[in-house]
């Protein structure tokens, strides 16, 4: 059990304190005299008694700095190696890994601003006082190459900062960045303008909508991303943020079904797909998995939780050897289940892959008891050595702030 569910008081004197530094006065320093911040507050399902604090920093960037920033970044080769969120390829350079910079003369342009305006702000509101900047990218986006990135929270990432470079357009009838208080609920667009920087932490869900079509080829949009670590030990080492676990499990474990939902994508994401991840051999991989099968079948069937009920189905078709057996009839029954919800492609999931999910019955029993038997002979064997398990690894008025589009 997380400590956050055995100390209550503890947890809530510590959202106090984090809710005092985000909304308290702040003085900008180091920053140019156009720039000024804004902050507004954020409903998040995962917890709906507390909301996200989200942060502008208006004209953080000049419209010339930011049309200069873009040329630098043009002259190096953007990367087409598979986005993280859906393996398609991310055009993204990387400025920054690890705290070391990539590219210099593009971290020179931004480097210094970075260090002695955006810091202090971040140290300060979100309450971690060795916040020191990890990793950083540009990211480009037009109708021949990518238009959006799938909703997501940044999990290994203790604040994350985007910086607006080039708006494909006025929002949201262009988009660009959007926020959500659910993976099936409405999406909201926050004003930027070239220049202007939005801050939020791991626990906010985001992704990025861009309306460009093939016959405009001028539309794109570019867009820096910063993501800060809690410290300068964590940010080489790398890897999830642990209270970014932490707040899915405790949302999970209130029933929410927007954290029992988070949670599993969140443990099995270490696993699946194949290429992706590592083959949990643990028995705590086993364990956890176990756990977020339990969690999105209570979601999609107590809750009509669609995304549950697809994410459900995809795991089961090819299981996550050796600790989640391959289930093709379970994969069908699920997969009907998420089209009976609505889930916008859960129809055209299964008629992909008719023809597995017909199969069902023997061959997928045949595979589940196999599966069974080498997990419980893994198990066995670190109970008998004593062995632990490994631990677990995107203005003026505030009405002005968001605007407001249905998810597609």
């Amino acid at each position: 059990m997380l400590a956050g569910t055995l100390l209550p008081a503890a947890q809530l004197r510590a959202q106090r304190v984090a809710a005092q530094h985000a909304t308290g006065p702040y003085e900008l320093t180091g920053c140019p005299s156009h720039t000024f911040w804004r902050d507004a507050t954020f409903p998040t399902e995962l917890e709906p008694d507390r909301p996200s604090f989200v942060f502008w920093l208006r004209a953080l960037l000049s419209p010339a700095e930011a049309r200069a920033l873009i040329a630098i970044a043009e002259k190096h080769s953007f990367s087409e190696d598979p986005d993280s969120t859906d393996l398609l390829p991310s055009h993204e350079l990387y400025l920054l890994q690890r705290g070391r910079p990539a590219v210099e003369p593009v971290w020179a342009a931004i480097g210094e601003r970075v260090e002695r305006c955006v810091l202090p702000f971040v140290r300060t509101k979100f309450n971690c006082p060795n916040c020191v900047p990890c990793v950083s990218m540009v990211r480009r986006y037009k109708a021949s190459e990518r238009l959006r990135v799938t909703t997501h929270r940044d999990i290994e990432s203790s604040v994350t900062m985007v910086v607006e470079l080039r708006p494909a357009g006025a929002t949201p009838e262009a988009g660009g960045l959007y926020i959500a208080s659910s993976q099936e609920g409405e999406t909201s667009f926050p004003t930027l303008r070239a220049g202007d920087a939005f801050i939020h932490d791991f626990g906010l869900l985001h992704g990025v909508r861009v309306a460009c079509d093939g016959a405009d080829a001028d539309c794109a949009r570019y867009s820096l991303v910063l993501w800060f670590q809690e410290d300068a030990a964590k940010c080489a080492a790398g890897g999830e943020v642990a209270a970014a676990e932490r707040l899915l499990r405790r949302s999970a474990e209130a029933g929410v079904a927007e954290g029992r939902f988070s949670w599993a994508r969140f443990v099995s994401s270490r696993h699946w797909p194949p290429e992706q991840g590592r083959p949990p051999t643990e028995a705590a991989d086993a364990s956890a998995l176990a756990d977020a099968r339990g969690f999105l079948e209570a979601a999609a069937a107590q809750q009509n939780h669609s995304r549950s009920a697809m994410l459900l189905a995809q795991l089961l078709l090819d299981g996550v050897p050796p600790a989640l057996a391959a289930d093709a009839g379970e994969a069908a029954r699920w997969a009907r289940k998420a089209e009976e919800l609505g889930h916008p492609q859960a129809a055209e999931w299964r008629g992909m892959h008719s023809e597995r999910l017909e199969e069902g019955g023997g061959g997928a029993r045949v595979a589940a008891a196999v599966a069974a038997a080498v997990l419980c002979a893994a198990v066995a064997a670190r109970v008998v050595g004593g062995g632990r398990a490994a631990p677990k690894r995107e203005g003026k008025g505030k009405q002005q702030l968001f605007r407001k589009k249905k998810a597609s």
